[in-house]
């Protein structure tokens, strides 16, 4: 199991320099290889502060777009990471939150991909994003690109969940790096998919993972 650590709270700054010395979660399974076996490197760190789940994703990839650049769009059709997580083990609903280089979000709750529920505008806006590209949409480009996107998501986002901290909870995740729109489109994952073709929305492969208190 996952153990997510705690970290004391503090300016963006501080954070990012403590997410950086904790151990990365490489996002590098490419689930199907024949079709799509160009893996770019990805990887995430991750702490929480009670209130506060923080994530640093780290990038490198031969194309990057962000075309989108208004919440509750398509983020996937550009250079996206995600965060798929279940926060309670009795109830099969989970969370999709989606992201693309420049940090505009997409998010959800549901059971499948057939029946999402999107988070409203004022509840993606709690959601603090640090891109290092800027926040400007870009066009396609091509080279040895490296971006990072530090995100700090708070507890009261989970709006269908109500909890007053993260500290102790015992969920199940997946984290993904994909790009179904760029010059190579590809579909990674931290926890393996056994699907015949590429299928995020699919808790059965989520892993499980603890908040440490």
């Amino acid at each position: 199991m996952l153990e997510i650590p705690y970290i004391t709270p503090g300016a963006h700054e501080e954070l990012a320099l403590s997410l950086t010395t904790l151990p990365s979660q490489p996002i590098d399974r490419a689930n199907w290889p024949e079709a799509f076996g160009y893996k770019p490197a990805a990887h995430v760190q991750m702490a929480h502060d009670g209130h506060n789940l923080h994530l640093l994703f780290t990038v490198e990839e031969r194309y990057t777009r962000a075309l989108e650049g208004e919440d509750g769009r398509k983020v996937c059709l550009d250079s996206c990471v995600e965060l798929f997580i279940q926060p309670s083990a009795d109830d099969p609903h989970y969370y999709n939150f989606e992201f693309n280089a420049i940090g505009t979000a997409y998010a959800t709750c549901r059971t499948s991909r057939k029946d999402p529920r999107p988070l409203p505008q004022e509840v993606l806006a709690r959601i603090e994003r640090f891109p290092s590209l800027g926040c400007a949409p870009l066009a396609e480009f091509e080279g040895k690109n490296h971006w990072t996107l530090q995100l700090t998501i708070p507890r009261e986002v989970l709006i269908f969940h109500p909890g007053r901290s993260w500290s102790g909870m015992e969920v199940k995740m997946n984290l993904y790096k994909c790009g179904d729109e760029l010059s190579l489109p590809h579909y990674l994952s931290w926890a393996p998919i056994t699907t015949p073709s590429p299928d995020f929305h699919r808790p059965e492969f989520f892993a499980k993972a603890r908040f440490a208190k």
